[in-house]
């Protein structure tokens, strides 16, 4: 092996990463490179030719890095230059590996108008795969770690040395559980893992292929291929007759596959998945005669009635119902003896059932069975904690040291595992048109990674039960209801009913076999072939409001409040039942948890998680966007019409990462949590300068408070935080509580608000629907008249006053985030985006039944089926890729994720240089292309492209370079990839048509006196590839290989840096492009360098102008003018918030910046006594009137009212007058009720 020497001292390593660590201290390496840069200053133009000395630094092969063998000066620039050193990085292409003769003549440095920056060539930038952990077997285990517990090993006594030794084997007795922690060394980002003890099982998921969800790289959108197991269990080495037992032959059961899979949507693309199908070597068309759909689902029916099938996999749907006693207002018995009324239609599984096919399922193998902390080396001095994943929070440590500390059972010495269960309860319609509705209810196992929990296509969620209807009752409860106390229900009757059953299904759930292995847990043999006990915790609860009931602790009042409603004959709402259930919050419910939990100190409030979604995204976001929309219509003009172009205007990002935004965005029809999503982060710039300029104090609060909360929701939303992040979390949330109270009492006093013409509408329709129940309530239906419940005589009534309202839980919870992120893990483990997206499962199985009233029988059954075929479809396709004759995949090409970008090798769109140039004479774009173009190719040849200058041959080197046929192939896209903060690989699509942006690093460290920011910014004008042939001198007898080399052709933007921009600022960073006449407005770039896409936003505000470059082929087809700036949006996904905060775990890349970006905005000790004095920073508050909060995440046209705002008095209209620094709607300009009418409000 060679090994690498240090230039300096003369040392040698056998890696890299040795010398690079080795370099940054070696005062012999560092005082050469001072004498290298000295001498390369006083290098001039005249010296043609310099020899230097060969130096060969080679780097281990099993490092996956690559051997430089450099032979002219260039050696020395490219390894002092190389800022990191550490790990692999990735250059792609022979042209990273060839030098060039003739030295280069340095231009000099070309100052930015736009930004006064100098312009050079971008830093280098590495790119670091994200590192495996360390295998568990470089620590020996210690003589007391065996099997999660310590054995006594009882010595004989000494025997005297003239007797034989005594033979006999150890009397082993066993002791307490005592958990011996076990350490990991750190892996190549510096994670480390301490873990409660040494675990039997490394997850399985760590390979490259399995750390990316990316549809175009290798194993992203695809499961992996599971490997061998342990005979008897589910393996890949069935043959086809044991796949395909279910079905009467393997053509049959493709066919079946490929109807229970996809969507039920058969589209283009579910055509060309057909064809897969029907073209697998096990298809034969013979065997598909007389094929019938439902002969083939009873024959998988029957499959699943025996429990021994290889899948292990069993039907596993019962149907019961659920008993629930009928309370009455004055009909006084005991409780035992009210009147029962059993609601029919419940389907469930056995949770014991479900736990125990999981843990004998290959998935088991990615399974976390030993939780730990995590913690990130920072550096040698420091350490910090690591919070990412439910099986490495807190709360699993807990658990796991809860079931170890169990009593043993004799001679019972296996491992004990938590079965980490974390529920989601939610209800769906089912159907675009009508009331056709299911209430299902998931599980999770916490022991698994959070990101498979997000593809519903993983099927890492389980159903566990369906109940039949959202609103939980039968269609005929009233009737039975009347038959048993001749009165209807009333609605807090009825509410009491549905928390019954809500209940009474969780005590299905929880029956004895559940209750047994909570206390002694399931002996499982598992699919690595290791038995063990599991025992099943409940880790986290996800559901909607409905169901966040109930007490745990408080049990004895609850008795107290049912006694009175069943006994005495009190209203469930009743005055003596709020006085003891009322200051908590309470329900007249019995919990399931607390009846079966509680002995077993189960704390039922401690498993209430937070909920993102229905908290701020469809809560407080979308009840402060909702009030914007108000205070832009108060203040009159066209600001609507300005705020809905705009949206339009913005560009999209990534794959569906920024999705197109509707024409009407304010009028909010039809949108999801993930719109809402979107409308913040791309808001800052929208709303920028709406209102007028006479209410400049106004438009600046509204930016600070959309930076605010854009912030406050991008560190709800990391997938891994750390506890510096949680420090920024922490005060980004009070810092929020300032903004928003700050905003109500200025910006929202300034204007009077009043209701959008969808509020007056929705309350209209709940008014009336609500007076129509009631009166069917008291009267029945024939008495009542065509009159009844009209508004008659009433007066119209307007829109009414509309003020925010912050005595809300929704803004209360918000300061619950980061304490929770430290006990649970991220929030995408329990968010119930998760289980909103299941439900496009059960949507997608709704149109196959016979949409009667036995449809959740037929969903229930079609759920069985589809866990086999899954199954199924996944061992065939893992069979197929261990066959070397069907591994090529025909489909579309997928990137390795070790490469750092990719580009088509070939194209058939190709540019003659010269005809272009001809062609496009007098364009600023084009001006010295071709000589720039192979300064450019040059420079990379000689591995000159990284010293951070500009790089300028002679025409003799540029002679010395020939680009075949002299054209440029171009390319419609460049893919790359990039690690994320997380530890994730990922991929954008960069395309000079759609998303053109992209982002490099800079060689900005502040000496120019501007604050220096660590990103260029350029956007892509064509992709190209060339062809070129480099004649060294002496080498024309031996002429050179064809080299392909791939180049951008990029238009730079520079920054602006007349305001201040970042954190501390709560400022985007503002972007415009250089002028044409700048020299480094056009440039040539190495797709090597590019860090990742980066999304744009124009700024609106500051207007067009076509005087930067007039008509030119740099811009698309059909644009004459550019916008004057644009904003970063440094909030579009998780990555990029990370790339400006700093500290992200997998930017190693960039590790030099952190400390600078984190000390932007860092919060300070006494940061909680900023801002304005006696200032309440409290998450609520009083708001002026009663408000009744409604549900988020409900539109108006359900008859919802989303704004959760104060409805006021109607004597406030009186006073609007009164006070003069109030803006009337028509004040200054009148309102022009057509533009309105068109935009969705209607006439005012």
């Amino acid at each position: 092996m060679n090994l690498a020497p240090c230039f300096g001292c003369g040392k040698t390593f056998h890696t890299n990463k040795q010398v690079s660590a080795h370099t940054s201290q070696c005062s012999a390496n560092k005082q050469l490179t001072t004498d290298i840069l000295d001498k390369k200053r006083k290098t001039t133009k005249e010296n043609k030719r310099r020899s230097k000395r060969t130096r060969n630094v080679t780097q281990d092969i099993q490092d996956d890095t690559q051997t430089f063998q450099d032979e002219e000066r260039g050696v020395y620039d490219d390894f002092m230059n190389d800022d990191d050193g550490a790990g692999p990085s990735l250059h792609s292409g022979p042209s990273s590996q060839q030098l060039l003769g003739p030295a280069f003549i340095g231009q000099p440095e070309v100052v930015s108008r736009c930004s006064g920056r100098s312009i050079r060539m971008p830093a280098r930038f590495i790119d670091y795969l994200p590192g495996t952990s360390t295998p568990l077997d470089h620590m020996p285990p210690t003589n007391r770690q065996q099997r999660g517990r310590v054995l006594l090993a009882v010595q004989p006594q000494p025997q005297p040395s003239s007797q034989p030794a005594d033979t006999r084997e150890l009397r082993l007795e066993p002791l307490e559980h005592v958990l011996i922690p076990f350490k990991t060394e750190p892996d190549n980002m510096g994670l480390f893992h301490i873990y409660a003890q040494k675990p039997m099982l490394e997850p399985q998921d760590l390979l490259l292929e399995n750390l990316t969800d990316a549809p175009t790289l290798s194993g992203g959108a695809q499961s992996p291929a599971h490997s061998s197991l342990t005979p008897g269990l589910s393996s890949t080495n069935l043959s086809s007759e044991e796949l395909f037992a279910p079905f009467t032959n393997p053509s049959c059961g493709l066919l079946m596959a490929w109807n229970y899979s996809g969507t039920t949507q058969k589209s283009a693309t579910e055509l060309n998945r057909l064809t897969e199908f029907v073209h697998d070597p096990l298809f034969n068309n013979n065997d598909l005669a007389g094929f019938s759909h439902a002969r083939k689902a009873k024959h998988l029916d029957n499959y699943l009635d025996n429990k021994l099938n290889p899948f292990c996999e069993e039907h596993g749907w019962c149907k019961s119902s659920v008993p629930v006693r009928l309370p009455k207002e004055k009909v006084k018995c005991m409780e035992l003896d009210a009147p029962i009324m059993d609601i029919p239609g419940v389907h469930h599984r056995s949770l014991t059932d479900i736990i125990t096919n999981v843990f004998q399922d290959p998935v088991a193998q990615t399974f976390n069975m030993t939780p730990f902390e995590k913690y990130w080396k920072v550096s040698e001095e420091r350490n910090i904690k690591v919070f990412s994943e439910a099986y490495s929070s807190p709360a699993m440590l807990d658990a796991y040291n809860e079931i170890n500390a169990l009593p043993c059972e004799p001679d019972d010495n296996l491992e004990r595992v938590v079965a980490s269960l974390m529920t989601w309860l939610d209800s769906t319609h089912l159907t675009n048109f009508g009331d056709t509705s299911l209430w299902p209810f998931y599980i999770y196992f916490g022991n698994q990674s959070e990101y498979p929990h997000g593809k519903p296509t993983s099927m890492a969620c389980h159903h566990v039960a369906y109940i039949p209807s959202a609103e939980l009752l039968p269609d005929d409860f009233q009737d039975k209801y009347i038959l048993h106390f001749g009165e209807a229900a009333t609605a807090n009757v009825m509410a009491f009913c549905k928390r019954e059953l809500f209940q009474g299904v969780w005590k299905l759930l929880l029956d004895e076999k559940f209750m047994h292995a909570y206390e002694h847990g399931m002996v499982i043999r598992c699919a690595d072939g290791i038995t063990r006990r599991i025992f099943p915790r409940f880790f986290t609860y996800s559901a909607d409001y409905p169901e966040k009931v109930d007490d745990d602790r408080r049990r004895r009042h609850i008795e107290q409040a049912r006694r009175l409603i069943f006994k005495a004959g009190i209203p469930v709402d009743g005055a003596r039942v709020k006085a003891i259930l009322g200051d908590e919050s309470l329900v007249p419910n019995r919990n399931a948890f607390s009846e079966k939990l509680s002995p077993h100190r189960f704390n039922l409030f401690l498993m209430l998680v937070v909920d993102l979604l229905h908290e701020f995204e469809l809560g407080v976001w979308k009840a402060i966007f909702i009030h914007l929309i108000r205070i832009l219509i108060a203040a009159g003009g066209e600001t609507i019409s300005r705020m809905n172009a705009q949206y339009r205007s913005t560009p999209t990002f990534g794959r569906g990462t920024i999705c197109r935004f509707s024409r009407n965005a304010s009028a909010m029809k039809r949108l999801a949590a993930r719109d809402f999503e979107d409308l913040l982060q791309c808001a800052i710039p929208v709303f920028e300068g709406l209102l007028p300029d006479s209410a400049h104090s106004h438009n600046k609060m509204i930016q600070v408070l959309l930076f605010d909360l854009a912030t406050w929701h991008a560190y709800a939303k990391l997938c891994l935080h750390t506890d510096d992040t949680l420090l920024f979390f922490d005060a980004a949330t009070i810092e929020l509580g300032k903004t928003i109270r700050k905003f109500l009492s200025t910006t929202c006093e300034y204007y009077v608000t009043r209701e959008l013409p969808q509020e007056v509408t929705a309350h209209g329709r709940r008014k009336a629907s609500l007076a129509g129940k009631n009166l069917k309530a008291v009267h029945p239906p024939e008495v009542i008249t065509s009159g009844s419940g009209s508004r008659g005589n009433q007066a119209p009534v307007g829109p009414k006053i509309k003020k925010l309202n912050l005595s809300m839980y929704k803004y209360h919870a918000l300061g619950d985030y980061p304490n929770t992120i430290r006990q649970f893990g991220t929030t995408d483990n329990y968010t119930t985006q998760t289980g909103e997206l299941q439900h496009r499962r059960a949507k997608r199985w709704y149109p196959r039944t016979p949409k009667t009233k036995i449809f959740v029988a037929h969903i229930a059954r079609q759920e069985a089926h589809t866990r086999i075929i899954d199954k199924i479809l996944k061992h065939h396709e893992a069979a197929r890729q261990n066959n070397a004759e069907n591994s090529a995949s025909s489909g579309q090409q997928r990137t390795s994720p070790a490469d750092h970008y990719h580009i088509a090798e070939s194209s058939s769109k190709t540019i003659n240089i010269m005809e272009w140039l001809s062609d496009n004479q007098g364009d600023p774009a084009l001006v010295d292309f071709n000589d720039k173009l192979k300064d450019h190719l040059l420079a990379r040849l000689g591995g000159l492209a990284f010293d951070g200058e500009e790089h300028v041959f002679t025409d003799a080197n540029r002679d010395s370079l020939i680009i075949r046929k002299n054209q440029i192939y171009l390319h419609s896209f460049l893919r790359v990839n990039y690690t994320t903060y997380d530890l994730r690989r990922e991929q954008d699509s960069i395309s000079s048509r759609t998303h053109p942006d992209l982002m490099v690093l800079s060689h900005e460290d502040g000496s120019e006196g501007i604050i220096p920011h660590p990103y260029w910014y350029g956007r892509i004008i064509h992709i190209f590839h060339v062809d070129v042939l480099h004649f060294k001198p002496g080498t024309e007898l031996n002429p050179p290989n064809i080299q392909h080399i791939n180049v951008l052709f990029v238009r730079w933007f520079g920054r602006e840096t007349s305001i201040p921009t970042g954190f501390a600022a709560k400022q985007l960073h503002r972007v415009g492009f250089l002028d044409s006449t700048d020299p480094s407005a056009f440039g040539f770039l190495d797709p090597d360098q590019v860090v990742r896409g980066i999304h744009l936003i124009p700024a609106f505000n500051h207007g067009r102008t076509g005087e930067l470059l007039p008509p030119s082929v740099a811009r698309p087809a059909g644009e004459i003018d550019d916008w004057k700036l644009y904003y970063v949006n440094m909030f579009v996904d998780r990555d990029m918030f990370m790339r400006y905060r700093g500290g992200g775990i997998g930017h190693k890349g960039t590790r030099k910046w952190d400390d600078f970006l984190q000390g932007d905005g860092r919060p300070t000790a006494n940061s909680d006594e900023q801002g304005t004095e006696n200032e309440d920073i409290q998450m609520g508050g009083n708001s002026e009137g009663d408000e009744d909060e409604v549900e988020p995440g409900e539109e108006w046209e359900d008859d919802e009212d989303a704004g959760d705002v104060d409805e006021g008095d109607d004597d406030e209209d009186k006073d609007e007058d009164k006070d003069s620094d109030h803006i009337q709607a028509d004040e200054g300009e009148e309102l022009d009720d057509d533009v309105l009418a068109e935009e969705g409000f209607g006439a005012l």
